[in-house]
């Protein structure tokens, strides 16, 4: 144990040097009181004056970092001095975290920059872009159209019909570069591993989008104009686009449903390929009512006992299946269900469905084969599923 003491005044040294002498046991020789009392002090001060005065250190007790020993001011630190095995002294975590933000930033200018570097004018986004950024920008923009606020900051936002599905949208813009990430975003958003690979908590980021306000109220606008809602409806593109916000709605309505019972799933490419194949022969409003019928079937099947709920979750997609292709052999009548209060609209869906097909709502009602044909006198009717 090495002892310095930061003073000259020779009766703080010998009190100092009395607070630390420890005997042949490797005990403290003296107690604070017999310190207090030998140089005619509070007990008190003496804890004061030989923190503020002098410090022990070990070579071997030091930070994992820098290798700098750690400096002991009082015998409560000195009896705990173990606990600093592996520990770094608040110097470098502060520079650590300080490393960390920079870096976090040097992202965030990267991100911007090479959106930048690759501006794109608006003629030259592709169809999906256009549908992404207006519905974003409808959903989450500010009144300058040129910021995007958080989807935490909006909990009752309805971007697309889940949260999975808004976080893909924003990623695509990202990726598309036709977004960067605002400064006003919280900088825990971006988690960097030990590879320096970054991921994005997409729900708390802010961003900024690269076009002058005025050419995107021109593109928003299209959606609406007769001209541009035609050359969208001979797009195999638009339709597509479509599709996908179909699916989206489907997954929403069964994550909710087992959820309703408990059961707690994460859809992948099995479960996204059986929700198509329903979609290819029924309205989401019927495919709501194979799903509704196939998450009950599996609760029961978990409430009879013998299986847990991950294997009951995992059985509802082949029951989704099992009652298509039953649906279809038997030529039923798959009777439709309305739309859940808590699964409304998207943001998307309206855009799509509603403002450039003309219909109320008839991506949940109709199936896309149907709203591909729709004529006006369809259009213009109270929608009711077929």
């Amino acid at each position: 144990m090495l002892l310095e003491v930061k003073t000259d005044v020779k009766s703080l040294i010998d009190v100092c040097k009395d607070y630390w002498q420890l005997n042949d046991q490797g005990s403290f020789t003296y107690t604070v009181r017999e310190i207090a009392d030998k140089h005619s002090m509070e007990a008190h001060v003496v804890s004061n004056l030989v923190s503020k005065h002098a410090y022990v250190s070990f070579e071997d007790i030091c930070c994992g970092s820098c290798q700098v020993p750690y400096h002991l001011t009082s015998r409560s630190e000195y009896k705990s001095r173990n606990l600093y095995t592996d520990t770094i002294c608040q110097t470098c975590s502060d520079a650590e975290k300080q490393a960390l933000i920079n870096k976090k930033l040097s992202i965030i200018e990267s991100i911007k920059s090479a959106v930048l570097s690759d501006q794109k004018d608006t003629q030259q986004l592709t169809l999906k872009d256009i549908v992404f950024l207006a519905s974003a920008i409808q959903a989450l923009g500010h009144d300058n159209l040129s910021q995007l606020t958080s989807l935490a900051d909006n909990p009752s936002c309805t971007l697309s019909p889940e949260s999975a599905s808004d976080r893909m949208i924003l990623r695509h813009l990202i990726d598309q570069r036709l977004s960067w990430i605002s400064g006003s975003t919280p900088l825990t958003s971006i988690r960097i591993q030990d590879d320096d690979v970054f991921n994005l908590d997409l729900a708390n980021c802010c961003l900024e989008i690269p076009f002058q306000s005025s050419d995107l109220m021109i593109l928003i606008d299209k959606f609406s104009i007769e001209k541009y809602q035609k050359e969208f409806k001979q797009s195999e593109e638009f339709f597509h686009v479509c599709s996908e916000v179909q699916l989206f709605e489907c997954l929403a309505f069964l994550k909710y449903t087992l959820s309703e019972h408990q059961l707690h799933f994460s859809p992948g490419d099995k479960t996204q390929l059986a929700m198509s194949q329903c979609l290819r022969y029924f309205s989401i409003a019927q495919t709501y009512s194979l799903i509704w019928r196939a998450v009950k079937d599996s609760a029961a099947y978990y409430m009879r006992g013998g299986i847990g709920k991950r294997q009951a979750a995992n059985s509802v997609v082949g029951n989704i299946s099992r009652n298509m292709e039953k649906a279809l052999a038997n030529n039923w009548d798959v009777m439709p269900f309305r739309r859940n209060y808590k699964l409304p609209q998207s943001t998307i869906s309206q855009l799509l469905f509603n403002t450039v097909l003309g219909t109320d709502d008839g991506g949940f009602h109709y199936k896309l084969s149907d709203l591909k044909s729709l004529d006006s006198d369809i259009s213009t009717q109270p929608l009711a599923s077929r």
